[in-house]
């Protein structure tokens, strides 16, 4: 029995994730023309925290090039939350860290 799935013809044992090789069947996610199960996609392709490096599923945003929980964009000197950020060598500090640094220079 055949089915049909990402434009192509499949023998139904022949449609499994690319990643575990599990039949597919239902929902399935699809990656550079490649079919896989929403498990793997999801951990192989999802985008991940800069600082914790968990799977970022929900709301997230970028700042400074990378992904991040709002939780988790603190300062990298105090872990202080932060409404306004520097960016000192790709990291984000608060103000008064940023002046401390200049101060002990």
């Amino acid at each position: 029995k055949a089915l049909k799935a990402m434009d192509k013809l499949w023998h139904q044992n022949c449609f499994v994730c690319q990643h575990c090789k599990c039949q597919l069947s239902g929902s399935f996610c699809r990656h550079e023309g490649k079919p896989y199960c929403n498990e793997h996609y999801r951990s192989l392709f999802s985008p991940r925290c800069a600082k914790c490096s968990q799977l970022l599923t929900s709301q997230y945003f970028n700042a400074l090039g990378k992904s991040w929980h709002k939780a988790c964009f603190v300062c990298t000197g105090c872990s202080s939350q932060m409404n306004k950020f520097y960016s000192v060598n790709g990291y984000p500090y608060c103000h008064s860290c940023v002046e401390n640094q200049k101060n002990n220079s």
